[in-house]
């Protein structure tokens, strides 16, 4: 039985970024809202992306995603494979996303205190599964500790300077370009 594929969103499910693409909407639909939003990325990035979240409601159906990483998601999907999305976006903007796909089994994004980005994926995925029983497809030098924790690395859209530091310090078996 293969062990947990957990998966990022940001860069690698898509290949663009929610928080980004959450404050070009609401420049567009609602701009006097998004100087307060400036203001409340001063108290930090998940205040921000809170802020956002509440504002503004992303379509799923219009992100760009990485179609063959999300074809070979299905395929694992379609094994019995559990797969998780993880992700430092605020949680609705991810259940969202994990509700228009409809191949992952769990959803955790970031709240409006804590940002599950880096160290906190880790500890949150280390708690859930055990440290070194989960895959974790990433693409960002943020996922470094998230790789050097999980069992099996996975690689997706990255520059190569990521790729090859992924490769020293993980167990990378598999890359999406």
């Amino acid at each position: 039985m293969k062990i947990p594929l957990t998966v990022d969103l940001d860069g690698t499910l898509i290949r663009s970024d929610t928080m980004s693409q959450s404050f070009l909407a609401l420049i567009k639909k609602k701009p006097l809202l998004a100087f307060i939003a400036l203001a409340k990325l001063c108290q930090g990035k998940s205040y921000f992306k809170r802020y956002l979240a509440d504002s503004i409601t992303l379509d799923p159906s219009k992100l760009p995603y990485n179609q063959e990483f999300l074809e070979w998601l299905k395929q694992e999907k379609a094994t019995g494979r559990e797969l998780i999305l993880i992700s430092a976006t605020e949680q609705r903007i991810a259940d969202n996303v994990a509700n228009y796909l409809q191949i992952f089994d769990h959803c955790y994004g970031s709240h409006g205190k804590t940002n599950l980005k880096s160290e906190n994926k880790t500890v949150l995925l280390d708690k859930l599964y055990g440290k070194g029983n989960y895959a974790y497809a990433g693409n960002h030098h943020a996922d470094y500790v998230v790789w050097q924790s999980a069992k099996e690395a996975i690689v997706v859209n990255a520059p190569q300077h990521i790729i090859n530091k992924a490769k020293r310090i993980a167990n990378v078996v598999r890359v999406f370009s």
